[in-house]
C-alpha cells in the first residue's frame, strides 16, 4: 500500500515539460522514485527509428539521447511492443551481438517494459530495470505500477511524438521530391484580351503524386522547408520557359519568405533571357512589410511585380499599395460570374479605376466562359487568363 501511494504522489507530479526530451526526462525522474526501480529509459517510436528519449539512473544501453537504436534491436523492441507489456530477464542470457552484450555487462538484471499508446498508435515503450537481485526478484510485483507510469506517459508524450513523426515524415517527402525532382513545370498563357495573343505565360508547378501545389507548400512551410522547395521549383520553371516563344514575358510565382532572401533569389533570376514578372500572392499574410520592400528593391532591376490573388487574401488594397506592384491579377472570385454579377462588376471597375490612376495593368484570372471574357473586354481589363483562353500545359 505505502509502494502504491508513493507511485500515485510520482504520478501526480509529473508534468510535461517544454521539449519532448524534457517531458522524457521528467517521467525517468518521477519513475525512480518507484522502490525497487534502478533503471529508466524511454523510448519513443519515429519514422527514424526507436530512439532514446531520456533516462534516467545508471546508463544500461550504449545509446546517446535523441539517436536511433541498431535496427536489428529496434525491431525487436517494435515486435514485443505490438504484444503488450513483458518482462524481459537480462542475467544469464547469451547476448546476441555486441548491443545486447553491452547491456549484459551493464549490469542490468531485468526489465519490465510497457508498450506507449496514444490514440490507439503505438508510440513509444517505457523501460524500468533493476540492477540488484533483490529488486530484480520482486519486478513482477510492480507491474501495475509499471502499467499506470506507462499510461501516464504516454498522455504526457503521445501528442508530441505524434507531431514529431509526422514532422520528420513531411521532410522526408520534401527531401525525396527536391533530391529526385519529382514535379513539371507547367505555363499558361498570359492573353491580351482585346487581341487575343499570347502575351506572357505564367509558370505553375505540378507534382508527380499527384498532390495539390497549394497543399505540398504549405506542408513544406510547417516544417520550414518551404523556400528551398520553392527555389527547387523555380530552378527548373526558369530552365524549361527557355523553350517558350520569344518576346513573352515569364511570371513566377514567389512567397515573401523567398523575396526576402534577395541573394538567393536574384541567383535564380538571373538565368533567364526574357522579361521576367514576379508575383507575390496575397494569401500569405505580411507581418513586415519594410523588410520586404527593402529586399523587393533589390531585385526590381531584374524583374517587375505583381500582386496576385488580389481580392482572396489577407492584405487587400494595402498590399497593392505598399508593393506599387506593375501588374495586379485579379482573383478567380472576383472573375467568375462576372458576366451576371452586378457587386462582382463594380468591383472589378473600381479596380480599373484604381490600376488606372497608379500606372498597373489588371490581369483577370480564371476567365472560363465567353460571357465572362466579353464582360472584362467591356471593362476595358487589359490581360486575362483562364481554362477558356488556354490551360497550363508542359512547356512542350
Amino acid at each position: 500500500m505505502s509502494e502504491r501511494a508513493a507511485a500515485t504522489v510520482s504520478l501526480a507530479r509529473l508534468e510535461a515539460g517544454p521539449t519532448l526530451e524534457e517531458s522524457a526526462a521528467r517521467i525517468c525522474a518521477e519513475a525512480l522514485r518507484i522502490d525497487g526501480i534502478d533503471t529508466v529509459t524511454v523510448f519513443g517510436f519515429t519514422p527514424s527509428g526507436v530512439v532514446p528519449l531520456g533516462h534516467g539512473g545508471p546508463p544500461t544501453r550504449a545509446v546517446t539521447i535523441g539517436e536511433p537504436l541498431p535496427d536489428d534491436a529496434a525491431l525487436q523492441i517494435e515486435e514485443h511492443a505490438a504484444f503488450g507489456l513483458w518482462l524481459e530477464n537480462w542475467a544469464g542470457k547469451a547476448p546476441a551481438g555486441p548491443f545486447e552484450r553491452a547491456i549484459v555487462s551493464s549490469g542490468l538484471i531485468a526489465e519490465a517494459v510497457a508498450p506507449l499508446f496514444w490514440n490507439d498508435e503505438l508510440v513509444g515503450v517505457l523501460a524500468l530495470g533493476a540492477t540488484k537481485p533483490a529488486h530484480a526478484r520482486r519486478l513482477s510485483d510492480r507491474l501495475p505500477t509499471v502499467t499506470e507510469f506507462s499510461v501516464m506517459s504516454a498522455a504526457m508524450l503521445g501528442p508530441a511524438l505524434v507531431d514529431r513523426a509526422a514532422r520528420e515524415t513531411t521532410i522526408a517527402e520534401v527531401e525525396t521530391v527536391i533530391a529526385t525532382r519529382a514535379f513539371t513545370p507547367m505555363f499558361q498563357p498570359i492573353v491580351d484580351l482585346e487581341t487575343r495573343a499570347f502575351v506572357g505565360y505564367e509558370a505553375l508547378t505540378r507534382f508527380s503524386d499527384g498532390t495539390r501545389p497549394d497543399v505540398r507548400f504549405l506542408a513544406a512551410d510547417k516544417v520550414g522547408m518551404m523556400v528551398e522547395l520553392e527555389r527547387a521549383c523555380l530552378r527548373e520553371q526558369i530552365s524549361q520557359a527557355r523553350r517558350l516563344p520569344a518576346g513573352a514575358f515569364l511570371t513566377l510565382n514567389v512567397s515573401p519568405a523567398l523575396a526576402s532572401e534577395p541573394e538567393r533569389l536574384l541567383e535564380l533570376l538571373n538565368r533567364t533571357d526574357r522579361e521576367l514578372v514576379l508575383e507575390i500572392t496575397e494569401h500569405v499574410e505580411i507581418d513586415d512589410y519594410p523588410t520586404l520592400l527593402g529586399a523587393l528593391d533589390r531585385v526590381r532591376p531584374r524583374a517587375q511585380l505583381a500582386v496576385d490573388d488580389a481580392g482572396a487574401g489577407y492584405a487587400g488594397l494595402r498590399h497593392i499599395l505598399e508593393l506599387r506592384p506593375q501588374y495586379v491579377k485579379l482573383d478567380i472570385s472576383l472573375v467568375r460570374n462576372i458576366d451576371t454579377d452586378p457587386a462582382r462588376r463594380a468591383m472589378v471597375t473600381g479596380m480599373a479605376q484604381f490600376a488606372a490612376s497608379v500606372g498597373c495593368s489588371l490581369i483577370a484570372e480564371g476567365i472560363e466562359t465567353v460571357n465572362e471574357l466579353t464582360t472584362l473586354r467591356q471593362l476595358a481589363i487589359p490581360f486575362g487568363q483562364g481554362y477558356f483562353l488556354a490551360r497550363p500545359a508542359p512547356v512542350s
